[in-house]
């Protein structure tokens, strides 16, 4: 270590090296990095009141729980259930998307469902489920005679 004696200048520390350090780290990190693409999906929050229940004339509900999921009907006020359990901790979806069919059948025009998931279900089944429940398979596109190919592609979250 060199010593300083009185009197002379102090000497500037060099800081081109740790810089350069810096900048080499800085570009490893970025091409170590995994860049994953997210994808968007628009959702209506909306509150509904049991007033605004009754008025409609159709309303579908898939309720989503550690177990399965009911999928409820209110068609003119009158409450339609059905419990499709899981199988090995993993929806039937399936036996979800046949009696989404046979509803669709019913009304052809209906685009609206409402998703309820318990605190309790993962993120990656909810989406399996929006996935499910949003397009309808050629198909069966074909045997109702419907020339668009969504089953039921507008999403409202209910807690």
């Amino acid at each position: 270590m060199k010593q300083i004696k009185k009197g002379q200048p102090m000497s500037r520390l060099n800081l081109i090296p740790i810089l350069d350090a810096i900048f080499i780290f800085i570009f490893f990190l970025l091409m170590s990095t995994e860049f994953v693409h997210l994808v968007q999906i628009s959702i209506n929050k909306k509150t509904i009141s049991q007033e605004s229940l009754l008025k409609e004339k159709f309303r579908l509900n898939l309720v989503l729980n550690e177990w399965g999921i009911i999928v409820e009907t209110l068609i003119k006020g009158k409450k339609e259930r059905t419990d499709i359990k899981s199988k090995d901790g993993k929806y039937d979806l399936g036996k979800v998307y046949q009696k989404l069919i046979e509803i669709k059948y019913k009304f052809p025009k209906e685009r609206n469902v409402t998703i309820a998931p318990k605190r309790d279900v993962k993120y990656k089944e909810i989406i399996k489920v929006i996935e499910k429940v949003r397009f309808i398979k050629k198909n069966d596109q074909k045997k109702m005679g419907l020339k668009f190919n969504y089953l039921f592609d507008q999403f409202t979250f209910n807690d």
